[in-house]
């Protein structure tokens, strides 16, 4: 190889450059110059050298991921890296009565990636008909067939291929340089959109995504499993198990992204999106009237004003959506110091997430809650190895009083003390001010290994936690007994005696009024000594941020934590009571499992703590101001009556109470009852079912029991008019969301299904109605003064009658209503027959009590029974002439020689039957006939003395009448 070769530098050139080194040195040493350009010319090599590094680490990273892609196989997808994507997804759609399904409009979707977002609607091959056949003036029939063909052929969108369409947008708008990480999805009640696609029904069959099912929560959708990502493994639960989700490019390169599904329904305390919306600073958007249930039209007749309603839902789920990633990662750091990973699925699990911040550690959590972790082993066949798992169970010493504590686990303290219309007055409706998470505070660390059985009341008395079986009875005078007994259909009773499952808080307010106890099973959990409540820093904190956000003027946030408390107390009971929930991945009932924190103890006894601390209050009220007091209703934490805050004042000395406001002093600073509604006139229907005839100084206090007033309506006065002017029979439309089960069953859309219902405002006979009466009542629609039947109640002997009472008048309500007196009389007649003929075959008729009176008084004289004259054994001819004359004679009409023969034979009730006014004449007939008639042969013995009190009443007022 040849080489390049230079001559040697001559003796001049050596010197030129001496001459100038030396030069150069002079200067640098001599002369003050700085060296400028030479900075300037460092620092862009600097920036040039991080340029490059920089470049080359992209490069590199480029190079990596298609070396990534490359190794990888066929099928597998690239992973994306970049920052996440927010997605909400709103649908409108008309409802087809032809098919009985949704005809599917459009799809509406509002991105956003960081400050960065992007908005519209997608229209679909339905809409586009719907509005080409009415442009071309079809007939309704001809539009129909076309939808009918258009549904059947398939017109429904993918919802990966919506989502993928809307990635590959913000990617060629320039919104994101690379797929996403994550990717979230946001919806207001996720279960109606998401049965828009097509995948809610064709599952793996018309997608690259397979095996897609989804979780149910409450009644919505909260996740996907599968591929479409995030598990929710069970309902309720918060741990959630991250999958990726495949989709496609433009060039049809498969990416993949983390999916996650929120349902914004479940994160708030509203349920419409328009509610929502004035919380985050949307103003409402009217349409024209009965245009949401014709969507249809709107869309053809203004396509503009179609678009921006239905963007609108989408753009409200998005804001709340991401104002409630701020409230759980960002607000509740700086707040309380609680760090969360994710935005949890509902409130529940937040609140749970919060209760764990505030115990410390999940290990000292689940040592309150009375938990182990267990350990356990298995083979792995395919590493060939033992590997361990470990279980979260109970103890065994709390799973050994487990049951007991789940049969004394009621629901809240809910009955109606009054019916009908109250006399005018005041009359105020009063709350226990944080019921659930106050009393939540009243646990103490339970010590369930030194558990010990009891039969001795005063084990059971002061600050402890027991649960027993008992038998019970109340002395006499009492108003409200503090006894709850469970029934399978109708709640909770309230009666003077019997047996039960109760708890040490209702045990203390029993013994305290003088009860009769007998303890027949039981168990006693002392505290750990020296322990405190763990749920007081929960119960301290959510009280503090309530009240910040409310000075505040920040509904939203307020109202959150309200939530997010009571929330905790729910979940403490989750699972208990083994209700089920339905599975939409198996289409199967499952019984819905424990939360991380149930405690069957805990539970039942602050649920007992509530309802005790309500009853002593009221029971004090009763026992200090007598018939002056008034208990409308009660219902879970507080309860309706006409007793002053001055008077309520003077009954919170108990020491149930003592010790809750005790409790809100120290987490609130609160007094424990707050005043939540004033009124001058109550109707009073059943329980949960008040409403306000002459309002006081507040809104007005409307509990609908379970009706639902059309839109548009003034709630209480429409709900006033139905109660005043119902009739027996009537019918009043109601509709629902169709069930999971239903849509995952007979592939439903989420339509709302109508029917008709029989209206029931009527009394549920929680307890005995007495003194009935009439009184005046505004009517809201004319103005004019009605009136209404109302009664006072006392509570029941036993549950048996109230039971018994409860199903003679679902009975006798078929063909009335309970709005007169002659309505009273006649249900109490019908009762009275009813409950005492028991058994006997009696059919109650049109003729009621006097015709059943008057059929066993012709078989007693026919045979001679009841002390009455001995009847021959074969009648002489004319002798059942003779008796009918006799009747005739003394204006006893209808009887004929029929009847009399007929009643010879016939088996004769003997001290059985009640005694009702509607007998008396008759009776009274009777008794003058034949003076030697054995009272005690023909009435009930506990209806002997009212019979013969009754008849004396009764001759003396007609013998006046005829002396007048």
């Amino acid at each position: 190889m040849k080489t390049l070769e230079t001559a040697p530098k001559t003796t001049y050139q050596l010197m030129r450059e001496t001459e100038h080194e030396l030069e150069d040195f002079l200067q640098s040493t001599f002369f003050d110059t700085k060296p400028l350009l030479l900075d300037d010319q460092v620092s862009k090599f600097e920036a040039e050298l991080r340029g490059r590094e920089e470049a080359k680490k992209e490069i590199d990273k480029r190079i990596n991921r298609y070396l990534e892609g490359i190794k990888s196989a066929p099928w597998a997808a690239m992973r994306g890296k970049g920052k996440a994507i927010h997605i909400s997804i709103d649908s409108e759609w008309v409802f087809n009565h032809e098919t009985g399904k949704n005809d599917i409009l459009c799809y509406s979707y509002s991105v956003r990636i960081g400050d960065k977002s992007f908005s519209g609607v997608k229209h679909t091959d339905m809409a586009k008909l719907i509005k080409q056949c009415r442009d071309q003036g079809l007939s309704k029939e001809d539009e129909m067939d076309k939808r009918k063909q258009l549904t059947k052929k398939g017109y429904k969108i993918g919802f990966d291929k919506f989502i993928q369409e809307l990635l590959i947008k913000a990617k060629a708008r320039g919104f994101i340089e690379e797929w996403p990480e994550q990717t979230f999805i946001y919806a207001h009640f996720l279960r109606a959109d998401i049965a828009s696609f097509e995948e809610f029904w064709n599952i793996g069959k018309n997608n690259k995504n397979h095996k897609n099912s989804l979780t149910v929560v409450q009644g919505t959708v909260t996740s996907g499993r599968g591929a479409y990502g995030i598990a929710l493994d069970s309902i309720g639960r918060s741990k959630y198990k991250i999958e990726n989700t495949k989709f496609y490019s433009s060039s049809n390169n498969a990416f993949e992204t983390k999916l996650r599904f929120i349902d914004t329904t479940l994160l708030s305390s509203k349920a419409s999106l328009e509610e929502l919306g004035l919380q985050c600073g949307f103003p409402k958007m009217t349409l024209p009237d009965n245009m949401i249930e014709r969507m249809d039209d709107l869309y053809c007749k203004d396509t503009s004003l179609f678009n921006r309603y239905a963007v609108r839902d989408a753009d409200v789920a998005l804001e709340y959506g991401l104002r409630m990633q701020k409230f759980a990662l960002v607000d509740l750091r700086e707040d309380i110091g609680l760090e969360l990973n994710s935005l949890p699925s509902t409130l529940g699990n937040l609140g749970v997430s919060l209760f764990r911040h505030t115990c410390g550690s999940t290990a000292a959590m689940h040592d309150f809650l009375g938990y182990e972790t267990r350990k356990k082993q298995y083979y792995h066949a395919k590493s060939n190895a033992i590997r361990n798992t470990y279980d979260i169970s109970k103890t065994v010493s709390r799973e050994y009083t487990d049951n007991l504590a789940v049969s004394a686990l009621f629901g809240g303290c809910n009955f109606g003390a009054y019916f009908g219309v109250s006399e005018k007055g005041d009359y105020f409706d009063y709350d226990l001010s944080g019921a659930y998470t106050t009393s939540l505070v009243n646990s103490k660390k339970a010590d369930y290994p030194n558990t010990f059985e009891s039969k001795n009341i005063e084990d059971y008395l002061g600050d402890t936690m027991g649960f027993a079986y008992v038998r019970f009875k109340h002395p006499d005078g009492i108003r409200f007994p503090v006894m709850p007994c469970r029934t399978d259909l109708r709640g909770i009773y309230y009666p003077m005696e019997g047996e039960t499952y109760v708890t040490s808080p209702e045990l203390q307010l029993a013994h305290d009024i003088g009860c009769e106890i007998e303890i027949l099973h039981g168990m006693v959990i002392p505290w750990v000594e020296g322990s405190t409540s763990m749920y007081k820093d929960f119960t301290t904190i959510i009280r503090k941020q309530r009240s910040k956000y409310k000075k505040a003027g920040n509904e939203l946030y307020s109202g959150l934590w309200k939530l997010v408390g009571n929330s905790l107390y729910g979940k403490t009971l989750q699972g208990c009571s083994n209700s089920k929930g339905f599975d939409l991945a198996t289409g199967l009932s499952k019984n819905i499992p424990y939360s991380p924190v149930t405690n069957a103890h805990y539970g039942a006894y602050c649920t007992s703590y509530v309802r005790a601390t309500m009853l002593e209050v009221i029971g004090k009220l009763c026992e200090r101001y007598g018939d002056d007091i008034k208990i409308i209703s009660a219902t879970t934490d507080g309860w309706l009556c006409n007793a002053t805050e001055e008077q309520l004042e003077q009954c919170l000395d108990g020491p149930l109470a003592q010790r809750f406001q005790q409790i809100c002093t120290e987490v609130s600073g609160e007094d424990m009852m707050q005043l939540k509604h004033h009124a001058k006139q109550i109707i009073s229907m059943k329980t949960r079912g008040q409403l306000t005839a002459e309002l006081g100084y507040t809104k007005p206090i409307c509990a609908k029991a379970g009706i639902k007033a059309p839109k548009g309506v003034d709630e209480n006065e429409w709900m006033v008019e139905l109660f005043l002017d119902r009739y027996p029979g009537q019918k009043v439309a109601r509709k629902h969301l169709a069930s999971a089960r239903d849509q995952w069953l007979k592939e439903l859309d989420l339509i709302s299904i109508h029917i008709e219902q029989t209206l029931n405002l009527e009394y549920d006979f929680k307890r005995r109605p007495v003194n009935p009466r009439m009184v005046e009542v505004r009517h809201p629609k004319s103005g004019e003064m009605v009136e209404h039947l109302s009664f006072d109640t006392i509570p029941w002997n036993t549950v048996d009658e109230g039971l018994d009472a409860r199903t003679y008048f679902d009975e006798w309500r078929v063909n009335n209503c309970l709005k007169t007196m002659e309505d009273w009389d006649n249900w109490m007649d019908f009762y009275k027959v009813r409950s005492y003929l028991k058994g006997t075959g009696v059919k109650y008729l049109g003729d009621g009590s006097e015709g059943i009176f008057k059929v066993q008084m012709l078989r007693a004289i026919t045979q001679g029974k009841w002390g009455l004259p001995e009847a021959p054994k074969r009648a002489p001819r004319g002798h059942y002439d003779k008796m009918v004359s006799m009747f005739e004679t003394d204006g006893i009409e209808g009887i004929t020689k029929q009847d009399l023969a007929n009643s010879k034979g016939r088996k004769l009730l003997e001290s059985k039957l009640p005694v009702t006014p509607r007998m008396l004449p008759l009776l009274s007939w009777l008794v003058r006939k034949y003076p030697r008639v054995d009272m005690t042969l023909i009435f009930h013995p506990i209806e002997v003395e009212e019979a013969v009190s009754m008849l004396e009443e009764y001759s003396r007022e007609h013998t006046e009448k005829l002396a007048a």
